[in-house]
Order: structure tokens, then sequence, then C-alpha cells
């Protein structure tokens, strides 16, 4: 239990200075969009270009996390493989956008309350504190999550189905299927031959 909290404290650290990579992205083209075409215009500022630079940090999140933080969990990567993630990834951003946007406006909206006019930029780095926390939990449980199945050893753990179904057609799952039906066989013959003998004491 303790090595599985240190894991879990280690990769969510990990996770957490990737995501500057996505946070970097996220500031620069909320910058662009809040002081550039939208400037002026609050819908603009605080929701459309949230929204925007948002979906552009999801993607470099995404391809960080798919390619360092939880490629243990991806057993073959391809397109197929990446498109099928980045779908559950980009949903589960979905929760935490409306977390992160929510926070925004409730930040912006309190401290005005005092009469401090805080920045879009400042207002969406404390919002992003909350959706990270929402963000790391999806990876970890949902997207990326552990998947168990019966394999040649009790208790194997995969993450991708299609793991799954290279390991049941492998020689050597092929071979302890075989093994596991030889007692069945050899216990039948050996009823069959005690029939015979029965028959034939009959006679």
């Amino acid at each position: 239990m303790r090595k599985l909290l240190n894991n879990i404290v280690v990769k969510y650290l990990t996770f957490s200075a990737s995501t500057l990579i996505g946070t970097a992205v996220d500031f620069v083209v909320l910058w662009i969009c809040a002081h550039g075409h939208f400037e002026g215009s609050y819908v603009g500022e605080y929701i459309i270009s949230p929204a925007i630079s948002f979906e552009f940090a999801t993607v470099a999140n995404f391809t960080v996390a798919y390619f360092f933080i939880w490629k243990d969990r991806i057993s073959k990567r391809s397109t197929k493989s990446y498109i099928k993630h980045f779908l559950g990834y980009n949903i589960s951003c979905i929760g935490a956008f409306l977390i992160k946007m929510g926070f925004l406006l409730l930040t912006q909206w309190v401290v005005k309350r005092f009469g401090v006019d805080l920045d879009v930029l400042w207002c969406n780095f404390i919002a992003l504190n909350f959706s990270g926390f929402f963000n790391f939990f999806m990876n970890e449980n949902v997207v990326f999550r552990k998947k168990k199945i019966e394999g040649p050893e009790i208790g194997t753990t995969i993450s991708d189905p299609s793991a799954a179904e290279a390991m049941q057609d492998s020689p050597a799952a092929v071979k302890e299927g075989a093994e596991r039906e030889k007692p069945a066989e050899t216990l039948s013959g050996s009823n069959a031959g005690t029939a015979g003998i029965q028959s034939d004491d009959n006679f």
C-alpha cells in the first residue's frame, strides 16, 4: 500500500511537471486570442479564448502523457491506439475544462468584489490548479487504467485489449491449454479401459 501510494505521488509530480508544457501552450494561445482577436469583448476574453487555448493545451498534454508518463500502459503504439486514447482523454478534459472555467469565472468575480481587476491570465493560472487534480485522476483511473485479464500467469495486468488477445494466442498459452486437457483425456482413456475389462469379465 505504501509503495503504491509512493508510485502515485511520484507519477502525479511527474504529471504536474509535464503539464508545464501544456500550460505554456495554454498561456501563449490565450494571450494571442484574448489580447488580439477578442480584446475588449468579455465573452471573447473570458470564455472563447480560454476554450481555444485549453484545446491546444490538451493536445500537448496528451502527447506527453501517451509517450512518457503512462507509456508502460500502452502495449502497442499505433495511430489507432493514439486516436482511441486521445478521444477518451479529450472527453475527460471536457470535465476538467468545465472545472477550470468555473474557477476562472469565480476567481474573477470574487476579486472584482474587492475592487481588483485581475487579468484573465492570473485567473486562468489559479483555475488550472483545480482542474489539474481532476485531470490526473481521470488519466490514472479511466483513460490509461489497468485492465486485469486471465493470462499465462494469474493476476497478469494489461492495459490494452490487443495485448490480451496476443497473449491468449501465444505458443505458451496454447501449450498450457493443451497440458490442462491431458489429464482429462488420460482419465477418459483409463475409464474406457476399465469398462472394457469389466465387459470381458462378464463374458
